[in-house]
């Protein structure tokens, strides 16, 4: 299904990070893994410096949930979607037939080699590709999520074989008789007609539609098919794979001050918190009240919101009554009135949406989140300040406060996030915690959004995109505070490592649990690790933004370091030629490592630096080699591996398990088995 385009913006050391955290409050249970039972991040939300794919995550579209009935335009293009995977398949099919008929072709000929594409760009080329999209082709049909990939590679293809007069330059001794080649045109013939009607069925099937009312985008039919589009999916948790790269929480020092109040170690006092316990006993009351109608709802908690959120000649209050893709959508709105894109919004610090009851007529939580990415999308500038906004879900006496962004992503411009930051209920029995805990995230609430008015979106500076920005200073090895700046991040599809502005030549690693900054210094004082510079840890957001050494590449005048990984990709003569002295090296590692009884956890190619030339044609001498990314590293029975490392790597132990004291031997064994592999073919 195709929906209209997102509007793009401007302006936006191996590591391989998927960030995320958890949808709760943040308050983390001790990891069952570890024997102190220290508190950690829970489980479903650790952070893997080696996660899997997302691809590979289970998307929707193929779980059985009952849908309503279809309409007669949907009726249609369900058709021509299923016919045309039957056409895709069928061209699929038809592909390995062309190099059948070229056997004849000797396999040094440039059509094979590459140097000639006149063969391989339809025979071999389109194939694999092809084969990538749908690995598992089996004659049932191609899973939905690939059938506007493989349509629109097939629409693009330009089909094209040799012909009778390109094969005479092979000479008679390989010429195959002309019936071969009355058979190649007819085969051309055959997919140059499924391409046709390829074209003509994806018109069809992914014809433009408008995307889905926040309404609509409540109920799990329709959000799931907006989200399996990856122009115009809302990263909102779900599926688990559409998150933010990074949490919302560390893009905004609003979002930062919320945490920092509802986990800070000393609460606000009583009197601090009195008439915020007084609004969180009249919400209860109001919200469980039984009405009919949620506009009735809105208009009793306007008064109580109110009295918090205080209207002046700027900030006020209003109940947005607006046409979003032809449906009406009422919800009540706190913020103030900017002139974008020439014309008067208002810009929201707060969002709500209510419902009378948690499901009823669809979710609270996901119509919010499509109500501001409505917003976003009907004010493109507005994107580039990020456009942060509390936005909060209502359901009976349920609340949810989230946190909502909006980020810039590269090829793909502006996408909306959503995070949730906190869960609540209104109790009307004053005795129950609900109340005082409710009125803890009213306090938050107000602080977060005094923070937010500070800074109006029509003044803020332009950003780099994905960059936890919270993180502004660090403590350095001496314990003084210095000035962090982020610049970009070293992987744009990760993020979780970053250089820097300032400090000058750094690397910031990112993590949600403890960096191993002692291990990092046991292999930096054996000159195996870069230099540790410092470090910002901010336990309320449990989140760490560790300053280390850049180690530089080679330059045309300058030595530099190249990862083990890419080493052997671009020249691996070189390092099977100087595998021995490298492998005593990696075994000297562990040595030291054993010696401390520490362990490092994640000891493959990708993490090894290796100093090369600055012609990158050797490798310097002697061989120098440096460890990076101790996200794992610790203690021996105290360090454990991820619930969420990809399994493909090979690592030994179990996921969410401790972390052997053979495990980094292990791995370095595992690369060695590999050179002699290679060496041996």
């Amino acid at each position: 299904m195709s929906y209209p385009s997102r509007v793009p913006i401007a302006g936006s050391h191996a590591d391989h990070s998927r960030t995320f955290h958890s949808a709760s409050s943040g308050r983390p249970e001790p990891h069952l893994s570890h024997p102190a039972g220290l508190p950690q991040i829970p489980l479903p939300a650790q952070t893997s410096a080696r996660s899997s794919d997302p691809a590979r995550v289970r998307q929707p579209g193929k779980e059985n949930v009952k849908k309503s009935p279809m309409t007669s335009q949907e009726k249609s293009r369900k058709k021509a979607f299923d016919s045309l995977a039957k056409h895709i398949n069928a061209f699929v099919a038809l592909l390995p037939a062309i190099s059948v008929y070229f056997a004849f072709v000797p396999s040094t000929h440039a059509w094979k080699t590459g140097s000639d594409d006149i063969y391989r760009k339809t025979a071999v080329l389109l194939l694999e590709d092809l084969q990538n999209m749908i690995p598992d082709l089996d004659g049932k049909g191609i899973a939905d999520d690939k059938v506007k990939d493989a349509s629109l590679s097939i629409k693009s293809a330009q089909l094209r074989v040799p012909t009778y007069e390109d094969a005479m330059e092979l000479g008679p001794d390989f010429l195959p008789p002309m019936k071969t080649f009355d058979a190649i045109g007819e085969l051309m013939e055959q997919l140059n007609g499924l391409q046709e009607t390829i074209r003509n069925l994806e018109n069809l099937a992914f014809s433009l539609r408008p995307l889905p009312s926040p309404s609509q985008f409540g109920t799990s039919r329709h959000w799931k098919e907006m989200q399996l589009d990856d122009n115009h999916a809302i990263h909102c948790h779900r599926p688990a794979y559409r998150r933010p790269l990074v949490p919302v929480k560390l893009k905004h020092r609003a979002f930062s001050n919320f945490f920092h109040i509802m986990n800070q170690a000393t609460p606000p006092t009583a009197s601090q918190l009195e008439r915020f316990r007084v609004a969180a006993t009249a919400l209860g009351n109001k919200l469980n009240e039984a009405l009919r109608q949620e506009a009735t709802r809105d208009s009793h908690i306007g008064p109580i919101l109110r009295e918090i959120f205080p209207e002046t000649d700027i900030y006020k209050w209003t109940m947005q009554n607006r046409l979003i893709d032809g449906k009406a959508v009422h919800d009540l709105v706190y913020g103030y009135e900017a002139v974008f894109d020439g014309k008067k919004v208002v810009v929201p610090f707060i969002m709500i949406e209510v419902k009378l009851l948690p499901g009823a007529h669809g979710d609270g939580y996901m119509q919010v989140s499509r109500t501001y990415d409505a917003f976003i999308r009907s004010t493109p500038s507005i994107s580039l300040s990020g456009a942060p906004c509390f936005a909060i879900s209502i359901s009976g006496s349920d609340l949810k406060v989230c946190g909502a962004f909006a980020e810039s992503y590269p090829m793909r411009g502006v996408v909306t996030e959503i995070d949730l930051f906190e869960n609540a209920t209104a109790s009307c029995e004053i005795s129950l915690n609900d109340v005082e805990h409710l009125a803890k995230v009213l306090f938050a609430l107000k602080s977060a959004v005094e923070c937010l008015s500070k800074t109006p979106l029509h003044c803020a500076p332009l950003r780099i995109s994905n960059t936890p920005v919270v993180f502004d200073t660090f403590l350095d090895e001496y314990g003084k505070t210095r000035p962090l700046v982020f610049g970009r991040p070293f992987d744009e599809s990760r993020c979780s490592i970053y250089y820097t502005v300032t400090p000058a030549d750094c690397m910031v690693k990112l993590t949600f649990r403890p960096y191993g900054s002692n291990v990092h210094k046991i292999l930096h004082t054996a000159n195996l690790a870069p230099k540790l510079v410092g470090a910002s840890n901010i336990p309320a957001l449990e989140a760490t933004a560790t300053v280390m050494a850049r180690l530089l590449p080679p330059a045309k005048d300058a030595n530099g370091w190249m990862t083990l990984h890419d080493l052997f990709r671009v020249s691996p003569e070189l390092v099977l030629n100087r595998q021995g002295a490298i492998f005593k090296k990696l075994e000297l590692i562990v040595e030291v490592l054993k010696k401390r009884k520490v362990v490092h956890g994640d000891l493959r190619a990708d993490n090894i630096m290796i100093k090369v030339s600055c012609d990158d044609h050797d490798i310097v001498e002697p061989v120098e080699v440096n460890v990076v990314d101790m996200g794992w590293s610790g203690q021996v029975g105290f360090a454990y591996y991820p619930a969420d490392r990809d399994e493909q790597v090979g690592y030994p132990g179990k996921a969410g398990g401790l972390i052997g004291v053979e495990d980094d031997m292990t791995m370095i064994n595992v690369w060695k088995q590999g050179i002699n592999r290679h060496s041996n073919s």
